[in-house]
Order: structure tokens, then C-alpha cells, then sequence
């Protein structure tokens, strides 16, 4: 974990809540080897996020398209 504070101008406290946090979420997958811990992303979850927000994305699309023609054509 300490490659990532180094990395990011954030305090180690700070990283550990967000890795605990996405862990929680299961964005992130956890390895322990000795004293170190390695983090790999899972990103399934949001796949499943994707997934259940693509199928409302047409509906809003032509929501959005009517209401622009709509508006465009107000005197």
C-alpha cells in the first residue's frame, strides 16, 4: 500500500479506507504475502452496473431527443 500513497498525494490513512471500502464493494480483491498486501481490480460488479443501466440508455436517448426537438421549436 505504500506504493500507492507514494503514488498519489494521499495520506496512507486515506488509501486504507478507500481500498477497504472497494474490497467491501468487491472492486478490488485482496493477496497477502507476508507483511505486504497486493491489490488487483474486479471489476465485475460494474459490468453489472453497465449491464442494468445500458438497457434504460435508449429510453433516455429519445427522451432527450424529444425534448431538444421540443425546445428548438418554441417561438
Amino acid at each position: 500500500m505504500s506504493s500507492l500513497v507514494d503514488e498519489f498525494d494521499v495520506s496512507f490513512p486515506a488509501i486504507s479506507q478507500h481500498l477497504r471500502v472497494l474490497k467491501r464493494a468487491g472492486l478490488v480483491a485482496a493477496r497477502a504475502e507476508g507483511r505486504s498486501r497486493f491489490y488487483a481490480a474486479t471489476p465485475a460488479p460494474l459490468e453489472r452496473v453497465h449491464d442494468w443501466t445500458e438497457q434504460y440508455r435508449a429510453f433516455w436517448q429519445g427522451r432527450v431527443h424529444r425534448l431538444n426537438e421540443y425546445l428548438n421549436n418554441q417561438p
